[in-house]
């Protein structure tokens, strides 16, 4: 009945997940999708971004918990000394503001009641 028009996934198992239900071919490994790939694939997302269709953003899942942490930043922006949350934070709400008369994601205001 209803169909989002944003989905985060968060790593690379419910990212190619998310890939093999929407069909999109070839299937990978989720051990295909290194933290420099998502971050590419996150790039497409917001340049192809469609307000009007399913679009899938994929997130990092582990960033924090691994030993990687400072690598795992750079290679998802593409940024020496990048930051991952500054990125992704910047690049949703730049196409979330840019985009929100089209989308049909924002809360009602309710009327006031006693």
């Amino acid at each position: 009945t209803y169909t989002p028009t944003l989905v985060f996934t968060f790593g690379a198992f419910a990212f190619e997940f998310a890939r093999r239900s929407l069909e999109r071919e070839p299937g990978r490994s989720f051990g295909y999708w290194t933290t420099a790939r998502l971050g590419e694939e996150f790039r497409q997302a917001v340049e192809e971004f469609n307000p009007r269709a399913l679009n899938v953003f994929p997130l990092l899942h582990v960033t924090i918990a691994r030993g990687h942490f400072l690598k795992s930043h750079e290679n998802f922006t593409r940024e020496p000394d990048g930051n991952y949350f500054d990125f992704v934070a910047r690049e949703i709400g730049t196409l979330l503001l840019e985009c929100k008369d089209a989308l049909e994601i924002w809360l009602e205001p309710q009327p006031a009641t006693r």
